[in-house]
């Protein structure tokens, strides 16, 4: 009898054991939820974010008029307690003019700076056909007929005759974005109350459209 005992409330032991391992493996994991509400929040200002640039996209797209488009690129970056880089290449057919256009509206944090050369940054003798400051916020362009001015003007001061000059011709330009540092600022995390970096975003849109006048 006292072994019939023993053995009912072994089994009711075990059934009770398995009853609380079913409430934990059913139980929400909250510090997972917050982890999933914490990363779509983030989500959710770099969705912001975009959804604005792209907005600077069209208008950088519709100022190519009467130039009809034919590269764009959108450069996101974010900004860092060191200098940074960032380099497009755009190509170009020989003999067409074509038209720039930059839209600065996302850039909002620190001004950057955009320089335009023949060759790559790799290149050590590479040549800058045009730079501008303190890019930031609204819109600028300009032309390949002034990069090709200046392109030839630098070889005229090398010595170059006008003939040798007018062979000159821009297959590629490289377009760099320096983005400057910042000082990092820092904010407690409310999930975990860790210090974390106040990520800051920029970005800068460009687009390039070619002269159509040729028979359809």
């Amino acid at each position: 009898m006292n072994n019939m005992k023993r053995y009912k409330s072994y089994i009711k032991l075990l059934a009770g054991l398995a009853f609380m391992g079913l409430l934990v493996s059913f139980a929400p994991d909250q510090k997972e939820d917050k982890k999933k509400k914490s990363s779509k929040g983030g989500m959710d200002a770099a969705s912001e974010f975009k959804s604005q640039v792209a907005g600077y996209r069209q208008a950088c797209k519709a100022a190519l008029k009467p130039f009809r488009y034919s590269f764009g690129r959108t450069t996101y970056f974010n900004y860092k307690p060191y200098n940074t880089m960032k380099e497009v290449e755009v190509a170009l057919i020989l003999n067409s003019d074509y038209k720039f256009t930059f839209n600065a509206d996302g850039v909002t944090v620190e001004p950057i700076q955009v320089s335009v050369y023949n060759k790559p940054a790799s290149y050590n003798n590479r040549i800058l056909i045009f730079e501008k400051k303190s890019v930031s916020g609204g819109s600028f362009e300009f032309t390949s007929e002034k990069l090709l001015e200046n392109m030839r003007n630098h070889y005229k001061e090398k010595g170059l005759s006008d003939y040798e000059l007018e062979k000159i011709l821009l297959s590629k330009v490289y377009v760099d974005y320096t983005i400057p540092a910042i000082d990092e600022e820092f904010e407690e995390d409310p999930d975990t109350g860790r210090r974390k970096v106040v990520v800051k975003r920029g970005a800068i849109v460009f687009a390039s459209g070619y002269e159509n006048l040729g028979y359809k």
